[in-house]
Protein backbone atom coordinates (compact mmCIF):
# COMPACT_ATOMS: atom_id res chain seq x y z
CA UNK A 1 0.00 0.00 0.00
CA UNK A 2 1.25 3.47 -0.78
CA UNK A 3 2.27 5.64 2.03
CA UNK A 4 0.03 8.09 0.57
CA UNK A 5 -3.17 6.18 1.20
CA UNK A 6 -1.82 4.83 5.06
CA UNK A 7 -1.73 9.10 5.65
CA UNK A 8 -5.25 9.51 3.98
CA UNK A 9 -6.58 6.99 6.61
CA UNK A 10 -4.72 8.57 9.42
CA UNK A 11 -6.80 11.74 8.35
CA UNK A 12 -10.15 9.80 8.41
CA UNK A 13 -9.70 8.84 11.69
CA UNK A 14 -9.02 12.70 12.45
CA UNK A 15 -12.35 14.03 10.54
CA UNK A 16 -14.06 11.36 12.64
CA UNK A 17 -12.70 11.77 15.71
CA UNK A 18 -13.49 15.73 15.53
CA UNK A 19 -16.34 14.91 13.67
CA UNK A 20 -15.44 17.48 11.22
CA UNK A 21 -17.99 17.02 8.36
CA UNK A 22 -18.92 13.62 9.33
CA UNK A 23 -20.66 12.58 12.67
CA UNK A 24 -18.07 11.88 15.50
CA UNK A 25 -17.55 8.56 15.59
CA UNK A 26 -14.58 7.52 18.08
CA UNK A 27 -15.06 3.86 16.91
CA UNK A 28 -14.66 4.33 13.15
CA UNK A 29 -11.72 6.87 14.20
CA UNK A 30 -9.83 4.11 16.08
CA UNK A 31 -10.15 1.79 13.39
CA UNK A 32 -9.09 4.40 10.75
CA UNK A 33 -5.99 5.03 13.06
CA UNK A 34 -4.97 1.31 13.38
CA UNK A 35 -5.36 0.67 9.61
CA UNK A 36 -2.88 3.60 9.00
CA UNK A 37 -0.30 2.33 11.54
CA UNK A 38 -0.37 -1.21 9.97
CA UNK A 39 -0.21 0.19 6.54
CA UNK A 40 2.97 2.11 7.86
CA UNK A 41 1.83 5.29 9.01
CA UNK A 42 3.44 5.67 12.12
CA UNK A 43 2.42 8.98 13.49
CA UNK A 44 -0.94 6.71 13.86
CA UNK A 45 1.00 5.66 17.01
CA UNK A 46 0.74 8.71 18.52
CA UNK A 47 -3.16 8.47 17.93
CA UNK A 48 -3.62 4.89 19.12
CA UNK A 49 -1.65 5.62 22.38
CA UNK A 50 -3.78 9.03 23.30
CA UNK A 51 -6.78 6.95 22.86
CA UNK A 52 -5.72 4.15 24.89
CA UNK A 53 -4.18 6.19 27.65
CA UNK A 54 -6.85 8.91 28.22
CA UNK A 55 -9.17 7.81 31.47
CA UNK A 56 -11.81 9.86 30.57
CA UNK A 57 -12.83 7.52 27.40
CA UNK A 58 -14.54 3.97 27.11
CA UNK A 59 -11.07 2.93 25.36
CA UNK A 60 -9.31 3.38 28.20
CA UNK A 61 -6.38 0.80 29.30
CA UNK A 62 -3.03 0.93 30.63
CA UNK A 63 -1.76 -2.39 29.42
CA UNK A 64 -2.76 -1.66 25.25
CA UNK A 65 -1.31 1.76 26.15
CA UNK A 66 1.78 0.58 27.31
CA UNK A 67 1.97 -1.53 24.24
CA UNK A 68 1.62 1.54 21.93
CA UNK A 69 4.16 3.69 23.87
CA UNK A 70 6.68 0.88 23.44
CA UNK A 71 6.51 1.52 20.27
CA UNK A 72 6.72 4.95 20.06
Amino acid sequence: MKTSDSKAMYYLGMLFESGLRVDMNTDIALLWYKKSYSNGYTFALNKLYAFYSNPNNKFFSTKIADFYLNLL
